[in-house]
Formats: structure tokens, C-alpha cells, sequence
């Protein structure tokens, strides 16, 4: 069970001043680090930023909040100790996030629980067989946004064409959903990722991800990736204390989200990054529109 690379002995972020070109290389290789107990403040995600190049002051940035307040009022389930299925962010965007920086803020969570699983995308990808590869290539994926209720069968019924508009969970409000092909090139490395979950596992009714025109592999392929998604050589585990914070490639990194607490005991802040220049301060990267009812 290899676990995420944790930087020991980081107390201030001045202390990271220093070793800059090395942070940036070591983030390059692992796609993901930990820097234990840091406990940043709002403020201090934009130094973070700034270290590893993520952006400047003048791109737009997302920050948002996990508490799984949802999943437990719905009575989502939890499958086979995951709560969180899965998946990865904003598949249904022309320009998601690339980097994300997570701050556990609260974790009262009995040890083991409440942790989050990686798999690095790009190394899957490039265990791909000949054949499955070529699935890949010729197949597009579309998904939904976020944490919302969703139509079922106006979901499926919208998806004929390239992009179409999708109603959120707030009247009068649509947004862009955009089929992609499976392999994509990160938006900065160029490195080819597998960018889809779906089905995961197979045969799960929920997904919020559809494969246009799939041919007869797709259940070989389907099956493939739960594979290797549940292969723990694939795997890297980061077992949460408070005050944590880590910084992800978050285009790159599917995750999932494991059981055993509760309503309360979790409260993650968050930021996404898309990259210098794709969004200015003020824009609305999921491209939000209004319309009559």
C-alpha cells in the first residue's frame, strides 16, 4: 500500500523558499505531495501557487469546500469501503482544472477512515494493450458536473452531438457539457492520460459518464480499468491528519474517497488551478448561462 510522498518537517511556508526547482521537479514526477500539519491559511494558497508555478494572481482560481454533507443527507452508499467513487474532475469541461491544492482543515475521523486513494491516469494509459489503446483512441467520453440530482433519461436523451447544455441543480441555470476523446494531452506536460471513469464497477447504474458510439470492447475496456484501478501497485494512499494540506495534478489523478466516518468530522478547503491565462479573475470556468423558464 504505497502512500503519498509527505515532505516531514515543513512548518512555515518560507521554509519551502529554498528548494523551489526542486519542489517543482519532485511534483513533476509523483504528481502528488503532502506536506503534513502546514495548516495554511486562505491567503497562503496563492505562495503555494506561486511556488510551483500553478498561476498568478491574474488567473482565475476555484475554490470550494468538501464536507460530504450531501452524500450523507441523500444516504449515499458506500461500495466495498469507498464513499466517494472514482472518478475524476470536471470530465465535462473544454478547460478543466490542472492542479489542485487541498487543505485539511478538520479530520476527527477514527484513523484509516476518511482517506483518499490515487491513481496516477498516465501510467495507466500507457499500460494499455494494442488493442484496447485503439478503443481508446476512436472513443469519446462524456460526463456530468459535480454533485447535483441529475435527469437520467434527459442525460442521456442530450447526448447526440459534441457539446450540448445541461441544467444544474439551480432553476434557469445550464452549463456546456463537452464530449473528449479518452486519451487527452495534459494541458501543460503533454503527457497522454486516460481521462475517464465510468462504471466503476462495472455495471454501476449511477455513473455520470457515457461513451458515444463504444463498439463491442467497451465492456473488455470497462473491465480492464476497474483492474487496474483496484490494483494496489496502481495505488497511492494519503491517510489524513489535520492540518495536512497536499498539492495534486488533479487533471492526471483519478480518486476516491473511503468510508468509516461521519456528518461533521471532515471539512476539506480547496483550490483548482487551470493553468496561466485559460481563465481571468472573475470568469466562470464551468461557463455557466442563464436561461427563461
Amino acid at each position: 500500500m504505497p502512500n503519498a510522498h509527505r515532505f516531514e518537517g515543513v512548518y512555515e511556508l518560507e521554509d519551502l523558499q529554498p528548494f523551489q526547482k526542486h519542489l517543482r521537479e519532485r511534483f513533476n514526477d509523483h504528481k502528488l505531495m503532502v506536506f503534513p500539519r502546514l495548516n495554511i491559511t486562505d491567503d497562503e494558497f496563492g505562495v503555494i501557487r506561486d511556488l510551483l508555478g500553478f498561476g498568478t494572481a491574474e488567473d482565475m482560481d476555484s475554490p470550494y469546500k468538501v464536507d460530504y454533507k450531501g452524500f450523507f443527507e441523500s444516504g449515499w452508499p458506500s461500495v466495498n469501503g469507498i464513499l466517494n467513487p472514482w472518478h475524476m474532475e470536471n470530465l465535462y469541461m473544454n478547460h478543466p482544472p490542472v492542479y489542485g491544492i487541498w487543505h485539511m482543515e478538520k479530520f476527527q475521523c477514527e484513523p484509516g477512515s476518511g482517506s483518499t486513494i490515487f491513481v496516477d491516469m498516465g501510467k495507466v494509459c500507457r499500460k494499455l494493450p494494442y488493442h484496447l489503446r485503439k478503443f481508446a483512441e476512436q472513443t469519446r467520453t462524456v460526463g456530468l458536473p459535480g454533485w447535483f440530482p441529475i435527469d437520467r433519461e434527459l442525460f442521456n436523451s442530450s447526448v447526440k452531438g459534441t457539446t450540448f447544455w445541461f441544467p444544474t441543480d439551480v432553476e434557469g441555470e445550464e452549463v456546456p457539457v463537452t464530449a473528449h476523446p479518452l486519451i487527452q494531452k495534459h494541458p501543460i506536460t503533454g503527457e497522454e492520460i486516460l481521462r475517464t471513469i465510468t462504471q466503476m464497477p462495472p455495471g454501476d447504474t449511477s455513473t455520470r459518464e457515457i461513451y458515444l458510439d463504444p463498439g463491442y470492447l467497451v465492456n473488455e475496456f470497462t473491465d480492464w480499468l476497474h483492474t487496474e484501478l483496484e490494483d494496489e501497485s496502481n495505488r497511492l494512499w494519503q491517510h489524513w491528519e489535520e492540518g495536512d494540506v497536499a498539492v495534486v495534478d488533479i487533471y492526471s489523478l483519478a480518486h476516491a474517497v473511503t468510508d468509516g466516518f461521519f456528518l461533521n468530522e471532515r471539512l476539506m478547503n480547496g483550490r483548482f488551478y487551470f493553468g496561466h491565462g485559460v481563465f481571468g479573475v472573475g470568469e466562470d470556468p464551468m461557463q455557466r448561462r442563464k436561461v427563461d423558464g
